[in-house]
């Protein structure tokens, strides 16, 4: 038995705090890091990156998160309510669509960064 504190009463060895890995114990997180870093300089990751991808929303959260995945050579499709929010990223490579239903359409996966979903409703 241990004792946590004098406010609660002796608690079972079983129920104590043990070390918790939130990490597989082969982490994929690791594998496709390279893939996604800015900094990654070997010219292989190019076969290792994701296929296309889809941003909804490129405000404060959306704009730089889409901005690192084009950085990294990934293949970004943008939508915004506001199309001149999309004109940096267009510049920086990504694609640009004219409705979520096109971006989701034409993307393996797509991002989702947006204030509500009526935001999506023309």
């Amino acid at each position: 038995m241990t004792i946590c504190s004098t406010f609660f009463p002796q608690i079972p060895a079983r129920f104590t705090a043990r070390p918790i890995s939130f990490f597989p114990t082969k982490s994929l997180l690791s594998l496709s890091f390279r893939a996604f870093s800015s900094q990654a300089s070997n010219a292989s990751t190019k076969d290792e990156l994701p296929g296309r991808i889809g941003f909804l929303g490129l405000g404060i959260m959306g704009s730089p998160m889409a901005q690192n995945l084009i950085k990294a050579g990934c293949d970004v499709t943008v939508w915004n309510r506001t199309k001149s929010k999309c004109d940096a990223l267009i510049n920086l490579g990504a694609k640009y669509k004219p409705s979520p239903e096109e971006v989701a359409a034409s993307c393996d996966v797509t991002f989702a960064m947006l204030a509500d979903p009526e935001s999506a409703v023309h």
